[in-house]
């Protein structure tokens, strides 16, 4: 990606100028409207009281155009501040989560190593009890073949051994495919739109 040159211009500045546009029409209306009714009680002058409900009436039209102007600009702002935090998000993953989930299935490949390795010290252990045991003196009392084993198959280290020679092979593959499914998952999280600020037409008395 390359950053915010994906957006729009800034509509702040227009939206700024728009609001002051419009407070000023309606600070304008009400000075109007207060003149027209002092005038309908003090003043003959028909033509004034025309051309103030012809302003009345333009205002009103104004005031109109600058709340959906507003309105417009608002939902464009909404929707570029958006846009800005989902590429913001998408840019945390591709900066922070990916490379900790790299180290992460690194980590899961020197840990398959590290077993494949203590299971083949293990074999070769197994192998040089059998190898000691095999050429043991026939005329001497020799122990039992299980008095040189590491350990009984009811003892629970035997259970470990079982388990990582269960697992041994798989274990860099399995955490490669939790690494791109926490990736994925990441990516699916939706970012809400903002709510929508409250209605100029709604508040104008």
């Amino acid at each position: 990606m390359r950053g915010l040159a994906i957006f729009k211009r800034d509509p702040t500045p227009k939206l700024k100028t728009a609001r002051e546009l419009l407070a000023a029409a309606e600070t304008r209306l009400a000075a109007v409207q207060r003149d027209r009714g002092a005038a309908l009680v003090e003043s003959d002058d028909i033509e004034t009281l025309r051309r103030q409900d012809r302003e009345i009436e333009e205002l009103g039209r104004a005031i109109f155009t600058y709340q959906d102007r507003i309105a417009a600009l608002e939902a464009e702002q909404r929707r570029q501040d958006h846009a800005r935090r989902v590429q913001e998000q998408q840019e945390a993953i591709d900066k922070i989560v990916a490379p900790a989930v790299a180290e992460y299935v690194q980590h899961g490949q020197e840990l398959q190593k590290a077993f494949l390795h203590f299971l083949d010290l293990y074999e070769q252990l197994e192998n040089k009890r059998t190898a000691v045991y095999v050429v043991w003196p026939a005329a001497a009392p020799r122990p039992t073949y299980s008095d040189l084993s590491v350990s009984h198959r009811t003892d629970p280290f035997n259970s470990h051994v079982s388990n990582i020679r269960y697992s041994a092979k798989e274990i860099a593959e399995r955490i490669a495919a939790n690494g791109a499914s926490f990736i994925a998952n990441c990516r699916k999280v939706e970012i809400p739109m903002p709510e929508p600020a409250d209605d100029y037409r709604e508040n104008a008395t």
